[in-house]
């Protein structure tokens, strides 16, 4: 699935954290700002990842709606055999069974969060202007 759409296209999720890495960091001229955006990447694309994928719920009214709308209907056997081996690929990464990678990239995705909290209550926004 597209990450964002601009001016009504759908943009891949690596185009998109390029652009934001390359954008943030030539704006701000930071040194910490590659890190904070790969963290961003890994904490946040993890957790799309496994919402999207292996969330049943999430997966039959958003994921594969999306797929198949932008498919011809003659490559939906195709699509089909796609989305289950993408499926079964994402549940399988890592060795931990789906159950197990959503609460750890939940897990992650919240005590990120809580860093985050922490940075701001101490004044230090993402990127030290």
């Amino acid at each position: 699935l597209p990450a964002a759409y601009v001016e009504g296209r759908p943009l891949r999720r690596e185009l998109l954290s390029c652009l934001l890495r390359t954008g943030v960091v030539a704006d701000r001229g930071s040194p910490e700002a590659p890190e904070h955006l790969q963290e961003i990447d890994d904490v946040l694309g993890r957790l799309v990842d496994v919402t999207l994928w292996l969330h049943r719920p999430c997966y039959r009214k958003f994921t594969k709606p999306a797929f198949l709308q932008s498919t011809p209907s003659l490559l939906r056997p195709l699509l089909e055999l796609y989305l289950w081996r993408a499926s079964r690929g994402v549940a399988k990464e890592g060795g931990a069974t789906a159950e197990e990678r959503v609460r750890s990239a939940s897990a992650r995705f919240a005590g990120w969060l809580l860093d985050q909290q922490d940075r701001l209550r101490a004044g230090a926004l993402l990127f030290k202007a």
